[in-house]
């Protein structure tokens, strides 16, 4: 009778490690069919690395530093030009880019004045802007009078035609900014 009795429990050890084995066997057979089958669309590609040069801020002045004072129907404007993007921004030079203000009428955007971008660059030097570095400057012009009590604006413009490289500005939303109509 105790054979008989060491048998049986023998006999349950051995199902129930046969049972926890199958199970075993099961999950990690699972594991990885379920690792291959889920394994979902591949990881989106990193962001391009580029510039992003946007006019930050315009500031009117009455008077520029070390100049002679305003005029009657002049304005002045301290701007910033900042680099938001991923990479420095690089051209051939400082015809590449520049500041200009304009102003809207029902004929559409009339430029009045512009300025090279950055202010100090040498004529015959390549340009760069620096991730998170802005070069800063002043714009000075005298209003004609098509543009006097009109919003007056700020735009970042770039040379790219046939003879200059593309421009490599990630977002040009931003190179623009309006300044408060003058008030008489």
């Amino acid at each position: 009778m105790r054979k008989l009795v060491i048998a049986g429990i023998l006999g349950l050890i051995a199902i129930n490690g046969a049972f926890v084995l199958g199970d075993a066997f099961a999950q990690s057979g699972g594991q990885q069919h379920q690792k291959g089958k889920d394994k979902g669309p591949p990881p989106p590609a990193p962001p391009p690395r580029c510039a992003d040069l946007g006019v930050g801020s315009a500031t009117r002045l009455t008077a520029v530093p070390g100049e002679a004072p305003l005029g009657e129907h002049e304005i002045a404007v301290r701007w910033d030009v900042h680099n938001d993007g991923t990479a420095p921004y690089v051209s051939t030079g400082v015809a590449d880019q520049s500041v200009a203000l304009e102003f809207m009428s029902p004929g559409g955007v009339h430029q009045i004045a512009s300025t090279q971008v950055p202010a100090n660059a040498q004529a015959d030097g390549g340009v760069t802007l620096a991730q998170g570095d802005a070069w800063h400057g002043y714009i000075r012009a005298q209003l004609p009078p098509e543009a006097r009590g009109r919003r007056l604006r700020l735009r970042l413009v770039y040379a790219a035609d046939g003879f200059h490289r593309a421009v490599n500005d990630c977002d040009t939303t931003n190179n623009t900014v309006s300044l408060a109509p003058l008030t008489p």
